[in-house]
């Protein structure tokens, strides 16, 4: 895949929190987007795998079930070839004498106690695989002048929306498309699946990795 036709990251630019030595503010760059819901990932799932809601449901409570219970055995779990989960830990905070929330500090070969360690949370760390699927499709960032919300469906014409993306882009995902419309991912995916029907269709779909790529013929 081309630098070109590739697929591009949304961000934004976010202060950090703390000033430089000079007073002044830094900024990074913040990735954003809308989060698929669990109902988008089960749609996605019934239609691949022909399963149907309630076997996914209870497929999905088993997998939720199983990491629980190997977590608390103080065994990470990995999911699939998608992500592994474990337990994070962090030193316990104290209130110092003008009550400020601290942690004390341990040297080198000192060990900390058991009872000054609390956990904090799940480390959520996406296989090497994943990352590498991932990052051979991203060919760049686009900056957004604000975080995207999704809009309110809009008149026009779906198509011409479509075709402007690829004009634009070199291509229009289901999920540029969403987007541009405002309409739900399940319609966006139906609507370019519609544009590729027919002898004189506009648009043409390929898939590159996992998602679908939609060009104008």
């Amino acid at each position: 895949m081309t630098k070109k036709n590739g697929f591009k990251l949304t961000y934004v630019e976010v202060r950090n929190p703390r000033p430089e030595a000079d007073g002044s503010y830094a900024c990074h760059p913040c990735y954003v987007g809308v989060t698929t819901s669990e109902k988008e990932v089960a749609e996605s799932i019934r239609r691949n795998v022909w399963a149907n809601t309630p076997q996914l449901q209870a497929s999905l409570a088993a997998i939720r079930e199983l990491t629980v219970e190997q977590l608390l055995c103080n065994r990470p779990v990995r999911v699939g070839d998608l992500f592994i989960v474990r337990p994070r830990l962090r030193l316990r905070r104290h209130k110092d004498a003008q009550g400020r929330l601290v942690s004390r500090k341990y040297g080198v070969g000192e060990p900390i106690p058991a009872d000054d360690i609390e956990f904090c949370g799940l480390s959520v760390r996406a296989t090497r695989s994943l990352e590498a699927e991932v990052g051979s499709l991203v060919t760049g960032c686009v900056r957004l002048d604000t975080v995207p919300p999704v809009p309110a469906n809009r008149s026009g014409e779906p198509l011409a929306r479509a075709l402007q993306l690829c004009a634009e882009e070199g291509y229009c995902t289901v999920r540029s498309l969403h987007y541009a419309l405002g309409v739900s991912l399940y319609k966006s995916r139906k609507l370019l699946e519609s544009f590729c029907r027919g002898e004189h269709a506009p648009l043409v779909g390929s898939r590159a990795g996992r998602v679908m790529v939609y060009r104008a013929v």
